[in-house]
């Protein structure tokens, strides 16, 4: 498999939570999100995320989508958008063609093992936000591409290219 070398930017959407934490995540990359304390560390998760998403979506050969432009990414109050750099070169070389990227699904119906505090935050945020779609099981109906354009998960020009 050919070594890719790569570098991309996407326009992240950051939304400030109230412990201090930022979520991120990449409207054009279904299944691109992170989270970090503070402003800087979750820049740089960011980074990170998005060139091992990218790693992977070239290790598969996957069509990247093009970035959205950022001005339009819509906002809300708690919520800035930038874009984020990203290079697979490294990754390439570090990997060698390799490594996977893991997915995983939490069940929310069925009883978690202990967590900690901090873990058990975290999954009570995640019941309350929208479906996350990933690549093998993407929005299928217009409803749901509505609503992950809605909440800035995915851009309307992506949207749209998925409904034609």
């Amino acid at each position: 498999m050919p070594m890719k070398k790569k570098k991309y930017v996407f326009p992240a959407l950051f939304r400030e939570e109230e412990n201090g934490w930022y979520t991120v995540n990449f409207p054009d990359l279904d299944d691109c999100f992170t989270a970090g304390k503070g402003i800087a560390q979750s820049i740089k998760r960011a980074k990170s995320i998005l060139g091992l998403v990218l790693y992977d979506y070239e290790k598969r050969n996957v069509p990247i989508p093009g970035p959205t432009p950022i001005k339009e990414i819509r906002c809300e109050e708690n919520e800035f958008a930038s874009y984020v750099l990203a290079s697979t070169k490294k990754l390439w070389k570090k990997y060698k063609g390799t490594a996977q990227v893991v997915r995983y699904e939490v069940d929310f119906s069925k009883p978690l093992p202990p967590l900690t505090k901090k873990q058990k935050k975290m999954l009570e945020e995640l019941k309350e936000r929208p479906i996350q779609f990933d690549k093998d099981c993407p929005p299928q109906t217009e409803e749901e591409l509505s609503q992950m354009v809605r909440v800035g998960r995915l851009s309307e020009r992506t949207a749209q290219e998925r409904l034609q």
